[in-house]
């Protein structure tokens, strides 16, 4: 359990919401990124999750401009953890209904 509260306590930053080339953002962070694998760092890449569209923006890339597919088809089989409509993530600019790569 104290392992768990350390842990907690020692959060460290997440990626930038904007990812767009030459961005630069105004966090100021006490630490560098790992660039080695996980398991070098004894950690595990545990934090697997899904968005309704990117989760970080890129300007002329993903962004509100872009298009994509939007199911908002919560059945009995779809695990929803939002309690209200979720908001539509950015999206991509090349996005190509008919190109099979995005199916």
């Amino acid at each position: 359990q104290q392992r768990i509260k350390s842990a907690i306590a020692d959060v460290k930053p997440q990626a930038g919401g904007n990812v767009t080339k030459g961005h630069k953002g105004g966090m100021e962070v006490d630490h560098v990124p790992i660039t080695t694998p996980y398991w070098q760092n004894k950690m595990c890449p545990v934090n697997v999750h899904w968005h309704l569209g990117t989760e970080h923006y890129s300007a002329g890339e993903y962004d509100e401009f872009g298009s994509g597919p939007v199911q908002n088809n919560y059945g009995l089989g779809d695990r929803r953890l939002a309690e209200t409509e979720a908001r539509k993530g950015y999206q991509c600019r090349y996005y190509d209904l008919d190109d099979n790569k995005f199916n």
